[in-house]
This record gives structure tokens, C-alpha cells and sequence, in this order.
């Protein structure tokens, strides 16, 4: 509005007037600024009557005050916000709290002490005993750390004890055992009653196990297991060295019948694939291996090689027989390899017999069996080979030699 003479506009109609045209007055060509302009008294009137928030309200004031005095009510409104005057403390606090805040509940505040110089006094003391009482506390540490000590060196004569103990159990042990097989072996056997010896077998508790037949006290007599399961395996004696090879399993198990007490040790390689159900026989420090079934290639063999205990541990083809075998049993009789029986890759026993000549390299036929027969034991008597047990075409077992 013109203050003059009270002419009314726009404020942005005749602000964009005064812009583009001289500064004066639409109606009266009077002088006039953007600075002489005034709100229209009506308009001013009915603003000042109207209800507004307090600046404060979102600290908690709840007033409402006209527009023409809400200048005061800011200035004196008790939701403004002051700081606490105590030291350390700085708090943002509303005006009418200030003095509860800072008397009160404010940590920094300042308290009358009564009776302080009593209270430093017993502080003092308290203190006193308190350094006694650390003092005390470190002469018990260290007198426990000194029976700690003395408990870890009782703990120490202790362990060696139960170990001295363990040692001279494992010797008694030993001794023992040793006297068992001195006893068992102190009388040479006689050509008919040389001790038996089994290792390993089909079944989880019996292919580690290893026991000895006593003619003497006519009774068996358990030895130490061997390191590894076998089972379908090949065994020969060679140089009183007991070799037991193959049977699920690459490894080769070595008893030294001269040591006592007995005890198996691995052979310090293994062969080439796992076998079982083959034979293997001694022919003038020759180890003859014949047929059996190998794993790696899950087929029946019908290889005769010998095995070389060398490292690595090989077996080199000397013969290849007429049909592949397993479960046979073999036998050096007169410089020949007799092997006897057996069942080939189609599950059929077979009652054939096979000669095979080591210094030629040959293998041929024999008369046959009197019945088809395998897992048999054979043993060579006086000039004949003796077959023992075994099953036939129908896996009955053989009762007759």
C-alpha cells in the first residue's frame, strides 16, 4: 500500500511496476519506492488478532499468542533453551528448569560438605589399611605361587613315575612273552609235529589276527596282530622270514622267526595293485606268483610272474596259464610248480593241474583231480603232494585228503 495515500496493489505486481516504469504511483503519480510501501492497516489488523505457536513449542510450551505479542512471549517463555552455568557440565536445559537443574539433579553442581574433614580423616585411614592390606595379599601370591610351583614338580616326579612304571610293564610284557615263545620253541619239533602258524582270514576280528599251533602243549597260542588286515592272501617262508603278501591290500607283512618276541613289520614297499586268492611259492630264491584276482583291474589273472622284493616291488611275467584262476593251491615238487584246482573268471572249479617248469618258462597240463576242487590246502609227504579239505562244483566242503 502507498502510505500516502493509501492506494492498494500488489506487492508483486507493483514491485515488477516500479522495476520497469518510473518510480511513482499508478494512481497519483506521487513518488514512490519499494522502501515506502506499508501493509495495508485492515490487512495488519487482522494479522495481529490472529493465534500463533510460541517459537518453543517443540521444546514443550504449549501457548498460543497473538501475532503482535509474540515477540514478548519469546523473550520470557520458560521452554527456551539456556545452558547450565556449572562448570564442566554445559548442559542444554529450558529456562524454567535452570535453577532446579543446576541445584539439584546436575552432577557438576556444588554441595555443602559437612563433616569433610572428618570424612578425608577416615579416608585417609581406609587408605593406610587398604596398602596393608595389598601388602598382605602379595606375601599370600606369592607364598601360592611358590606351592604351585611345588605341585608342578610333585605332578612332574609323578608322570615320570607312572612313566618309569608304564616302561617296566611294557618289559615284564615283553620278558614274558619272550619266556612263552622260549618255552614254546625250546624243544626242536619233530619232522611230524612242526608248529602251525595262521595269519589273517575272512572276517573283520580275524584278518589282522595271527596264532600259533603248540604240538607240544597241543593248544594254540595268540601273537602280536599283524599291522594290516589280509585277507585272501599269500604266505612262504624264506631265509626264517615269514611273508605274508597281498589279500585286499598291496602290503606285504614280514615275521622274523629268530626274533623274539615276534613282531610284524611292514616291507618297506608294496606291490604294484591289490590281490587276493593268488599263490605264491619259493623256487631257488625265486618267488613264483601265480594267478588271483586284482583289484585294479577287477579280473581274474591267469599271469604267472615272479615277484621281485626290490624297490619298487614289481612283478615280472615269466608264463601265462591255459585260463585265468583263483582259489587254487600250488606246490614245488621235483623242480616243477605243481598248481592244483582253483575256479576261473566264470565262477566254474576247475579240477585241472598244471605243471610249470621255472627254468624254462613253460606251463602244461597234468592229469586231472579226481573231482573239480578249490581253497584247499596242499603239503607236500615223502614224494607226493597231499590235497586237504577245500570245496567242490557245489561249495561243499571236502572232508578227505
Amino acid at each position: 500500500m502507498y502510505r500516502n495515500n493509501e492506494h492498494v496493489f500488489c506487492l508483486a505486481c507493483i514491485s515488477e511496476h516500479l522495476k520497469v516504469n518510473s518510480q511513482t504511483c499508478p494512481e497519483c503519480n506521487e513518488h514512490l519506492s519499494v522502501d515506502t510501501l506499508r501493509r495495508p492497516r485492515v490487512l495488519n489488523n487482522y494479522l495481529s488478532k490472529l493465534k500463533i505457536n510460541c517459537d518453543y513449542a517443540s521444546r514443550g510450551c504449549p501457548e498460543l499468542n497473538c501475532v503482535a505479542d509474540l515477540d514478548t512471549r519469546v523473550a520470557n517463555c520458560g521452554f527456551a533453551p539456556v545452558l547450565c552455568s556449572n562448570a564442566e557440565c554445559r548442559m542444554e536445559i529450558n529456562k524454567r528448569d535452570k535453577v532446579y537443574h543446576e541445584t539439584e539433579v546436575c552432577e557438576y553442581r556444588k554441595v555443602k560438605c559437612h563433616d569433610c574433614g572428618q570424612i578425608q580423616e577416615d579416608v585417609g585411614t581406609l587408605k593406610g589399611s587398604l596398602v596393608e592390606l595389598d601388602g598382605k595379599v602379595e606375601t599370600v601370591r606369592d607364598s601360592n605361587t611358590e606351592v604351585m610351583k611345588e605341585i608342578t614338580n610333585v605332578k612332574e616326579n609323578l608322570s615320570k613315575v607312572n612313566k618309569d612304571v608304564d616302561e617296566v610293564k611294557v618289559m615284564m610284557s615283553q620278558m614274558l612273552e619272550r619266556f612263552n615263545m622260549l618255552e614254546l620253541f625250546s624243544k626242536p619239533p619233530s619232522a611230524t609235529e612242526e608248529d602251525i602258524l595262521i595269519a589273517g582270514g575272512c572276517g573283520f576280528y580275524t584278518k589282522h589276527s595271527a596264532e600259533i599251533f603248540s604240538w607240544e602243549k597241543n593248544g594254540w597260542h595268540e601273537i602280536l596282530q599283524m599291522n594290516k588286515g589280509h585277507i585272501g592272501a599269500s604266505s612262504f617262508i624264506y631265509n626264517d622270514q615269514l611273508f605274508v603278501v597281498g589279500g585286499f591290500t598291496k602290503t606285504i607283512e614280514i615275521l622274523d622267526l629268530n626274533q623274539l618276541p615276534l613282531k610284524w613289520m611292514e616291507f618297506s614297499d608294496e606291490l604294484a595293485y591289490e590281490s587276493y586268492d593268488h599263490e605264491i611259492v619259493v623256487y631257488k630264491k625265486r618267488f613264483i606268483h601265480i594267478g588271483g584276482y586284482n583289484r585294479n583291474e577287477h579280473k581274474t589273472s591267469n599271469v604267472i610272474s615272479e615277484l621281485q622284493l626290490t624297490s619298487p616291488c614289481t612283478l615280472k611275467e615269466l608264463c601265462q596259464m591255459p585260463q585265468p584262476r583263483v582259489c587254487h593251491s600250488a606246490e614245488v615238487f621235483e623242480g616243477k610248480v605243481l598248481i592244483l584246482g582253483g575256479e576261473d573268471d566264470n565262477g566254474d572249479v576247475l579240477d585241472s593241474v598244471l605243471e610249470f617248469d621255472p627254468e624254462k618258462n613253460e606251463c602244461k597240463e597234468l592229469p586231472s583231480l579226481p573231482h573239480p576242487m578249490k581253497e584247499m590246502a596242499t603239503v607236500r609227504w615223502r614224494d607226493q603232494v597231499v590235497v586237504l579239505g577245500g570245496r567242490d562244483l557245489k561249495c561243499q566242503c571236502g572232508e578227505d585228503g
